[in-house]
């Protein structure tokens, strides 16, 4: 998560994700989806939930 939060917008493991959930990230650990939000004006990554694949988007 240390490169994460150095670089939150690039990596092979981030991706935007897209429709209701536009506005946040998603960083695949494995079988863990960690969504969180990144608030650039205070340089804050959010972390709103760390779920397993299946549950993490509903």
């Amino acid at each position: 998560m240390d490169v994460t939060a150095r670089t939150p917008h690039r990596s092979i493991h981030i991706k935007k994700l897209k429709g209701e959930l536009k506005h946040m990230h998603r960083f695949r650990m494995g079988d863990l989806r960690i969504l969180y939000e990144i608030d650039g004006a205070q340089r804050i990554v959010w972390i709103k939930t760390i779920e397993r694949r299946g549950s993490a988007y509903k």
